[in-house]
């Protein structure tokens, strides 16, 4: 019995993370998401032409494509136990985002929340902060350094 439970957690540990202590509904996440809203820095961006772009999930993978720019690899975890649920994305290469200060920095990882209603997935980060921080709602206003992607499932 030990023997397979402990196969089973190394079998979801990139999935869910360090401890193996919670089991997390990734495979609601599984398959193509597009963008349907985009708030970056607290300011809309446009997506009424349709090519705002898409998210991929696979396994423990995000593959993130937007028009005009080359597809963007990274791995994710989850922690539904955290109150919003927590999103951790790694890039295997430093990005650059935009800072609250109007300049550029280079981020490894970004501490993001989410939220799985249906067809629907929410996801909220603060990439330009200078040390960063999980959001904690995701709810923007114009001028905050928060970012808010809506997302809705694509047609299979």
């Amino acid at each position: 019995m030990f023997r397979r439970s402990f196969r089973v957690c190394l079998a979801i540990l990139p999935i869910v993370g360090a401890g193996c202590s919670r089991i997390v509904p990734v495979d609601k996440l599984q398959g193509v998401w597009q963008v349907a809203e985009l708030h970056i820095n607290g300011k809309p961006e446009s997506t009424d032409d349709g090519g705002a772009g898409t998210y991929t999930f696979t396994g423990n993978k995000l593959i993130t494509a937007a028009p005009g720019d080359g597809p963007d690899e990274m791995t994710y975890s989850l922690d539904t136990a955290s109150t919003p649920t927590a999103m951790d994305l790694k890039f295997p290469r430093a990005m650059t985002f935009p800072d609250e200060a109007g300049g550029k920095r280079q981020v490894e990882r970004l501490l993001a929340i989410y939220k799985l209603d249906g067809d629907k997935l929410t996801i909220a980060y603060m990439p330009g902060t200078a040390r960063q921080k999980r959001p904690t709602h995701f709810e923007f206003e114009e001028g905050t350094e928060l970012s808010v992607v809506v997302l809705k499932r694509g047609k299979s």
